[in-house]
C-alpha cells in the first residue's frame, strides 16, 4: 500500500474516532479502534512477509 493511501486511512480512521468522541457513541469509537488495529495488524503481516 502506497504511504499516502496508508497516511489517508489512519487519518479517517483517527477523524471518526474524535467524530465518535464528540457524538458520544461509544460503539462508534470502538469501531475505529478495531479498524486501526486490523490496519496495524495486517502492516505488521506485510512487513512480516517482505523480510
Amino acid at each position: 500500500m502506497a504511504r499516502s493511501v496508508a497516511g489517508m486511512l489512519v487519518a479517517s480512521c483517527m477523524a471518526g474516532f474524535v467524530y465518535g468522541i464528540v457524538q458520544r457513541d461509544p460503539l462508534f469509537c470502538l469501531g475505529q479502534l478495531c479498524l486501526l488495529a486490523i490496519y496495524h495488524l495486517l502492516q505488521r503481516q506485510g512487513d512480516d512477509q517482505r523480510k
